[in-house]
């Protein structure tokens, strides 16, 4: 039994990249006595196989038939087994690959064996094999599929999903042609009943719902989405999705506002639209990257387990991870990102947040499990909270940059210990005191008692559960405690000589703070700030009254024994 016309343009595809020209495709197809083994044997010899694998390795081999075959790298997974499959030799790889794709590889393949077949048409009978592989790559070569003649691929993506005769094709065909370097767009301004439609508009404008039709992984591209574009993804049911393209910067020279945001979100039939690993890659296609940003709200995502955008250069707005207790890593790109990150939902895991060069706004709340963020370099706004009365880890890393780093640490009355860790990095950064800045709660120990040995250890460990400790602070760094309610600036109150040598000579750390209150309210009644040095730290203290005590904040400059100057680097 001859070969069919798909099996050959699949041989064709895996052995050289390219479609059949068509005197090949009429001549492998003719004989009626070949087997497709006997084809794929007889490619394998051919000097064009020869040019393309001759001097690969068979780890360089199999990659390269996978991105021939199904437009991507080989996982780790499948370039171990085809490299232990030592009873399939070399030359036999393709066809043991394209016997058993599978899946989206299955369809991948079909698809593009069927957009190879319009294409050996398209180029003619007399078509050489450079001439069928130069029109197969080329984005302006007028193609025939069905009934229909398209001018250019272009044309065939902007047109195609609207003609009904091509539907089927198109349905097929959508992850193929992504593998032509040219990515699947969502449609303005109507539902994508299969999840892939084309348009070939410069942008998207207005309202798009896109359906995946319960999918298990797929990929939506943006084509310059322009602002006020409200995008929804729904309908399925998927181990990964993919967002890559384009949105217009906007031409105003204006800070980021709700006028220019491209808007991507998620159906609210949580029932049907699930994705556990959702990858963004915008960019934006102009310098004005600053006063446009893309909103992605993952409200709803209740299965999500990471968001990765690291390849997006556009400036991001992340909300509603709070929603997802399933939730691990969220890795941010170069863009001006902005991103609220909590761990406030039921049984929250641990979540760790990434963000990558620019200056990024980042607000992060640990509520119900440990929060960890690490800013990348930039000029960054970092707000740091602590639940009320949570027991969660919140660490802060605020890397290179002149950094604003503001810790609002809740009262706790959590037993168990646990930390606020800020370090700051290189750069000249500004620790600013929050309105309920720093607060520590001894009240589960009772009132603290510094004149017996019980007393004092109570004291120490609800102050060590509690502490809020800063790495990197230097000379240069500046300690703002104005934020928000605090308004200290014209109550600090700084030690003398013998009210610091007493601090730093006390036994334990609820001795030291104590004296250093009771001494700096002695200097100026209204006080409410001061620091002190011990152990080898500065500390600083915010009470209320002469008393150190419930309520009251701490704050240790771990490491650092410089002064703290008001006007200098305390204002």
């Amino acid at each position: 039994m001859a070969v069919t016309t798909t099996q050959t343009q699949q041989l064709y595809l895996a052995y050289f990249g390219r479609p059949a020209e068509q005197a090949g495709l009429t001549y492998w197809t003719s004989q009626a006595n070949a087997t497709v083994t006997q084809v794929s044997a007889a490619f394998a010899q051919s000097p064009e196989y020869t040019s393309v694998y001759g001097n690969l390795s068979r780890a360089q081999t199999i990659d390269t038939l996978y991105q021939n075959l199904f437009g991507r790298t080989a996982a780790n997974n499948e370039l171990n087994y085809w490299l232990n499959s030592t009873d399939v030799s070399v030359s036999n790889l393709a066809l043991a690959l394209v016997n058993g794709a599978t899946g989206t590889d299955r369809l991948l393949l079909d698809a593009k064996a069927q957009y190879a077949a319009s294409v050996t048409g398209t180029a003619g009978n007399s078509a050489s094999a450079q001439t069928v592989s130069q029109t197969f790559k080329a984005s302006a070569t007028p193609i025939i599929i069905g009934t229909n003649t398209y001018t250019s691929l272009a044309n065939y993506k902007a047109t195609v999903g609207a003609n009904a005769s091509d539907a089927t094709y198109y349905t097929a065909a959508a992850v193929a042609l992504a593998a032509q370097n040219s990515p699947v767009f969502a449609a303005a301004n109507a539902t994508a009943a299969a999840g892939t439609l084309s348009n070939g508009q410069t942008a998207l404008t207005g309202n798009t719902t896109v359906d995946f039709a319960s999918k298990t992984a797929a990929t939506i591209g943006l084509n310059a989405v322009n602002t006020d574009a409200v995008i929804t993804l729904q309908g399925a049911q998927a181990t990964s999705l993919a967002v890559t393209g384009t949105v217009a910067a906007s031409t105003a020279a204006t800070a980021q506002n709700a006028a220019d945001q491209v808007d991507l979100g998620f159906s609210a039939n949580a029932a049907t639209t699930q994705f556990n690993t959702l990858t963004l890659g915008l960019t934006s296609n102009g310098t004005t990257d600053a006063t446009k940003f893309v909103g992605v709200n993952v409200t709803g995502l209740t299965e999500l387990t990471s968001i990765d955008a690291s390849g997006s250069s556009a400036s991001l707005l992340v909300t509603g991870n709070a929603s997802s207790p399933t939730l691990a890593t969220i890795t941010l790109g170069s863009g001006n990102d902005t991103i609220t990150a909590s761990t406030s939902a039921a049984g929250a895991v641990a979540q760790t947040v990434n963000t990558g060069a620019g200056v990024d706004t980042i607000t992060a709340t640990a509520v119900n499990a440990a929060l960890t963020v690490n800013a990348g370099a930039g000029n960054d706004i970092i707000t740091a909270n602590l639940a009320n009365n949570s027991a969660a880890n919140l660490v802060v890393n605020a890397g290179d940059g002149n950094d604003l780093v503001t810790v609002n640490a809740a009262v706790s009355t959590a037993t168990a210990a646990h930390t606020v860790s800020i370090t700051l990095g290189a750069g000249t950064d500004t620790l600013a005191l929050g309105a309920n800045g720093n607060t520590i709660n001894v009240a589960n120990v009772g009132t603290i008692d510094l004149s017996n040995a019980a007393g004092i250890a109570a004291a120490n460990t609800s102050i060590n559960a509690n502490l809020v400790k800063v790495t990197d602070f230097s000379s240069s760094d500046v300690l703002d405690v104005t934020v928000g309610n605090n308004t200290l600036a014209a109550t600090f109150s700084a030690l003398n000589l013998a009210q610091a040598a007493s601090a730093s000579g006390a036994a334990t750390l609820a001795e030291a703070a104590s004296s250093a209150v009771s001494a700096a309210h002695t200097n100026a009644a209204n006080s409410t700030v001061t620091s002190f040095q011990f152990g080898g730290n500065t500390y600083v203290a915010i009470s209320a009254d002469a008393t150190f005590g419930a309520n009251d904040g701490l704050i240790e400059l771990t490491g650092y024994t410089g002064a703290l100057t008001a006007g200098t680097n305390l204002v």
